[in-house]
């Protein structure tokens, strides 16, 4: 059964990841940092657990300085309006998060 609301990233493209902070010297931790998302998130994206949204795929890309084929195929295969790349006006429908209460 496929689980349709957390989409894993490709094996591959997963690996590359890890290789680009490998050759960069970058522990978990810091890789995590330099691209503003948690070390837990980066572990699970880095392993394929997970699929960044586009906003958080450019900012891998920053980090971890991806060459233009993995920024590419990362890009390519981030989630569109999920995360920060979410916003109200991109959604379909109510969205009850587009108005925040309190």
């Amino acid at each position: 059964m496929e689980n349709t609301y957390r989409h894993r990233l490709p094996t591959d493209l997963a690996a590359a990841l890890r290789a680009a902070r490998h050759e960069r010297g970058l522990g978990l931790r810091e890789a995590a940092r330099k691209a503003g998302i948690s070390p837990g998130y980066f572990h699970m994206i880095e392993h394929g657990d997970r699929c960044p949204s586009r906003a958080v795929a450019d900012d891998l890309i920053v980090a971890l300085g991806l060459d233009r084929a993995v920024a590419a195929w990362l890009l390519d295969v981030a989630r569109p309006n999920a995360g920060r790349s979410w916003h109200p006006d991109l959604t379909v429908g109510t969205n009850r998060r587009a108005t925040p209460t309190r």
